[in-house]
């Protein structure tokens, strides 16, 4: 376990606090990604859009959103009773949709 000295009256400046709550950042995020605004675009009743978008940059830095990802689908498979990660997986091809230039060889029809 580890101590840290109280804070002295020169400390106190270099730390920064924390205007608004983080769920409330990530209400805010949410609110972003729901109805595809720019940040700068979000209502008043939200945090600053910096603080917003700063705390987003420091999350998907830190891959944040990749681990929360992760976690909710391990959390799902266990709750249908699976194992945590899956056992085997699918691949599908793609399908690409052809030219005309590229003629019946790549199954263009005409119609």
């Amino acid at each position: 376990m580890v101590f840290l000295p109280p804070l002295t009256g020169a400390d106190e400046g270099r730390r920064a606090q924390r205007d608004c709550s983080l769920r409330e950042v990530s209400n805010a995020l949410r609110y972003i990604v729901r109805c595809g605004c720019q940040s700068r675009m979000m209502p008043h009743d939200l945090p600053p859009w910096q603080n917003v978008y700063q705390k987003a940059q420091r999350w998907m830095k830190a891959c944040c959103f990749e681990v929360m990802a992760h976690d909710l689908r391990e959390l799902s498979r266990l709750a249908k009773g699976r194992k945590a990660r899956p056992t085997a997986a699918i691949v599908d091809g793609r399908t690409l949709q052809s030219s005309p230039e590229s003629g019946g060889r790549a199954g263009y029809d005409d119609y």
